[in-house]
């Protein structure tokens, strides 16, 4: 069976050290990028199936390639992993078009059921947050 093929966008070295080891198994890591800048252009390049990024980089946040990417019409899943465990910022990732939202204080294996299911065609948000991000979604509070 083919390996997904996932693309990393961080610019803290050790932890896209980490993201690395984890995933070598399961999936081909293809890129891993600094900053958004070069996460648009790698990802128009290296055609993964995911990207894996933070929301937090330089000269472009997280935020701003997907919204880009996905004006481009790109069919690529994107999971954000980031330290922002607010509600509405999940909501807004989502709403701009990506398939996940995981924490980087999660486990890596919740990255890794984040990633099986976005692969699949299925949206994954952390549990952790993942009823007052629908909430908001759908106009509560």
């Amino acid at each position: 069976m083919k390996k997904a093929r996932v693309l990393l966008a961080d610019d803290n070295d050790v932890l896209v050290g980490m993201l690395a080891d984890l995933l070598q198994d399961e999936y081909e890591l293809v890129g891993i990028s600094r900053d958004g800048r070069a996460l648009l252009q790698a990802a128009t390049e290296l055609r993964p199936d995911v990207i894996v990024t933070d929301i937090s980089m330089p000269i472009l946040s997280g935020l701003d390639v997907i919204r880009e990417l996905k004006q481009a019409g790109t069919t690529i899943k994107i999971i954000v992993l980031t330290g922002y465990q607010e509600p509405q910022l999940a909501a807004s990732a989502l709403r701009d078009g990506a398939s996940g939202y995981v924490l980087k204080h999660c486990a890596g294996d919740e990255l890794l059921a984040a990633l099986h299911e976005v692969v699949r065609g299925r949206p994954y948000v952390t549990p952790l947050i993942a009823k007052d991000a629908i909430l908001f979604m759908q106009g509560g509070s």
